[in-house]
């Protein structure tokens, strides 16, 4: 007989089969089928793991919440790494690009090399602003261009004095050869502005005796001019001072305020 609820309070027989049904758990079988809307921990342990690409796994009985270790599976790492991982911010091993590590942890700048490549979108430049900037030009370097202004990674050679720690380099390269600045924190550039450039003798014996970077004023090769002794009249481009047992004359100034050739202005800039 299975339990039932609904026997007469008089009936002793049935009354007792039912104390027996449930003496049996007989009961229990029945309403376990449905939800346990009152219980507080399952009968019977029960064990949860995770399948698949990671493992794991925890015994849970209700009583309590539980967390699951997991652990990746190293067998099925490269087959897991094959696609794009939507969610990783850093590769397992880091590569190189172009010289550069790369990790995937933060962006890196790659500068073009002289290879005979386009460098058309390297750090943001195109072909022609590597030209204009003068990658690959020695520190130092003197051009003279037919512009206002000097072009990006360029100074004029005007004689400024600049910061030694901003332009390191060129420091390194000229030091204080045209000027030490304030002794310490500057130095001077080349001041270009309105001179002639001359080839460095370096132990020719033409223009002994310089310094690499030293100015030098102008000057004419000494020379001489000849007239005859007794003939000062010359004409009006000759005067003359007479006396006796001597004779000496000049010609009258022609010329202006230089000795110079001819000549174009272009803008002399320094690499730095």
């Amino acid at each position: 007989m299975s339990y039932n609820s609904n026997l007469p309070v008089d009936n002793t027989a049935d009354i007792r089969e039912n104390f027996r049904a449930l003496k049996d758990d007989k009961i229990v079988a029945a309403a376990t089928a449905i939800t346990a809307e009152s219980a507080e921990k399952l009968a019977n342990a029960r064990k949860i793991s995770l399948k698949g690409d990671a493992t794991g796994s925890t015994n849970f009985d209700g009583s309590a919440d539980v967390t699951i270790s997991v652990d990746v599976v190293s067998a099925d790492v490269s087959s897991s790494c094959t696609g794009n991982a939507a969610t990783a911010t850093k590769l397992e091993t880091a590569r190189n690009i172009n010289g550069v590590s790369f990790d995937g942890t933060k962006d890196i700048t790659i500068r073009a090399e002289a290879d005979g490549g386009n460098a058309d979108t390297v750090d943001g430049k195109h072909a022609s602003d590597f030209v204009s900037a003068g990658y690959g030009v020695p520190v130092g370097s003197v051009v003279y261009l037919a512009q206002q202004s000097a072009p990006e990674g360029w100074l004029k050679a005007d004689g400024s004095a600049i910061l030694r720690t901003q332009y390191a380099d060129l420091f390194t390269a000229v030091g204080t050869m045209f000027g030490a600045g304030d002794g310490s924190t500057t130095f001077n550039l080349p001041d270009l502005r309105g001179e002639f450039v001359r080839g460095f003798d370096d132990g020719r014996g033409i223009d002994g005796n310089r310094a690499l970077g030293s100015w030098q004023n102008d000057m004419l090769r000494s020379h001489q001019h000849t007239f005859p002794a007794g003939d000062v009249s010359g004409g009006p481009a000759l005067q003359a001072n007479r006396t006796i047992g001597y004779n000496t004359a000049h010609t009258t100034f022609v010329g202006g305020e230089e000795t110079r050739p001819r000549n174009i202005a272009l803008l002399a800039c320094i690499k730095y």
